[in-house]
């Protein structure tokens, strides 16, 4: 691993290490206002609505040049009417430390907590199109069903994998994917193909006549 890879991996444990810290204050906040799913369902808005959307905005709250005083003012000229008093205090609070760059990490963090707290499973469904209606609920109810819990959903459109479904569920992965079905085939393909070759070569050599 080069030094580079070394120092990235240090700065990625890091930033999920503060999101733990700063996610776990968040939740005890909002278990005391009795709206944790509110702020978080506002927060990962936040986070996917904005920050994502709007790289621009995402890099002037990240950037240590922009004064804490200033980035306060934006938070409250940008989202006083339209954020609840508790996510946009909590800003505050994270922006005075200086960790409006670790958004994701700490949106993350609190998700996660949140779900273990409810003992709910988190479970990653990617498909080609969005998976709606009924089939959703079949596909959710089949993997509570494998995994004998609740589960917390994150839908990801992949167009990679041309049909079908990956769930991810922990360590756990099932790859029902036509892009996987494919490369299986390609590799049963290819396994064949060898086998076949080294079946000739062996009757070849088979058939040569030995030298006296």
């Amino acid at each position: 691993m080069t030094d580079t890879a070394v120092q990235q991996d240090s700065l990625d444990i890091g930033r999920e290490q503060i999101g733990s810290v700063y996610g776990k204050a968040l939740l005890a906040a909002t278990r005391l206002a009795s709206n944790t799913v509110d702020v978080l369902a506002e927060f990962e808005s936040l986070v996917e609505d904005v920050l994502q959307a709007q790289p621009e905005f995402d890099v002037v709250l990240s950037s240590p040049r922009v004064s804490v005083g200033d980035k306060i003012r934006i938070l409250d000229n940008v989202f006083s009417s339209r954020m609840s008093d508790h996510l946009l205090t909590f800003l505050k609070v994270v922006c005075r430390h200086e960790r409006l760059d670790c958004l994701r990490e700490i949106c993350k963090a609190a998700r996660r907590q949140d779900n273990e707290q409810h003992e709910l499973v988190e479970v990653t469904i990617s498909s080609a199109e969005p998976l709606e209606g009924r089939l959703a609920q079949q596909v959710e109810q089949r993997i509570r069903q494998t995994l004998g819990s609740e589960i917390a959903v994150d839908y990801r459109i992949n167009p990679d994998l041309l049909g079908g479904i990956v769930v991810r569920a922990g360590d756990k992965v099932f790859d029902g994917s036509v892009a996987n079905r494919l490369q299986q085939l390609r590799s049963e393909t290819l396994r064949k193909s060898f086998e076949a070759a080294i079946g000739a070569l062996d009757r070849f050599i088979a058939s040569e006549p030995s030298e006296e």
